[in-house]
């Protein structure tokens, strides 16, 4: 809920750096992607403005990590040579997407209607 333009592009950018890691791998040039979780930035403040109400619900159950956190994580994955860089829980949630993708969504479609009884929408 209120990621539709997030998600694509993000999307697009792994895409993007799955090709360029096999491209560009006889050059032992490495790719990482990071997944930032809630990050307590002023780019997440601004996204709080306006972050519809069942998302701002979700989100109370999210960790929220500091900055540093996320980049210590990040430039270790980058000396590691890690592709996929998942600070926090962020490694726990995908595993658990990536096995039980039918469970998750039944989480989430669950924590979503709790949101919006919560909010008076049915």
């Amino acid at each position: 809920m209120g990621y539709a333009t997030y998600s694509p592009t993000k999307h697009a950018i792994v895409g993007l750096a799955e090709t360029l890691r096999h491209e560009l791998k006889p050059f032992a040039v490495r790719i990482s992607v990071l997944y930032p979780p809630d990050t307590r930035t002023p780019g997440f403040q601004k996204e709080n403005q306006t972050k519809p109400p069942e998302c701002a619900i979700l989100s109370e159950k999210a960790e929220l990590l500091e900055p540093e956190e996320v980049a210590e994580t990040f430039i270790e994955g980058v000396l590691s040579n890690k592709f996929q860089i998942l600070p926090g829980k962020a490694r726990l949630y995908w595993r658990l997407f990536r096995h039980l993708p039918r469970l998750v969504r039944m989480l989430i479609d669950s924590d979503y209607a709790r949101a919006r009884k919560k909010l008076g929408k049915s």
